[in-house]
């Protein structure tokens, strides 16, 4: 009789053991399908920051090259005031 509830008993803790494995690889494969999306997503975010950050240093680039006229532009209007004020010094008494 001992040996018949030992085997008995044993079946049942292998057919726990079993569910407790099942819903172990349940849950295993939940979390790998969760990483998966959770790494897509955050691949989607980093490649839509760097288009953003591409986009900015474009628009730094256009900003440095107008700033670099705009000096430019200044200089040329410095020498433009110089020649007037010289004419007008020569010209006025």
């Amino acid at each position: 009789m001992y040996l018949e509830e030992r085997i008995e008993q044993v079946e049942r803790q292998n057919a726990t053991t079993a569910r407790a494995v099942a819903d172990l690889t349940v849950d295993v494969r939940v979390i790998r399908r969760d990483m998966t999306e959770g790494f897509k997503q955050v691949n989607t975010r980093l490649d839509n920051l760097e288009a953003d950050v591409s986009i900015l240093k474009q628009d730094v680039s256009i900003l440095k090259q107008d700033v670099s006229e705009l000096k430019q532009d200044v200089g040329t209007i410095k020498q433009t005031l110089q020649l007037v004020l010289t004419y007008l010094h020569e010209k006025l008494p």
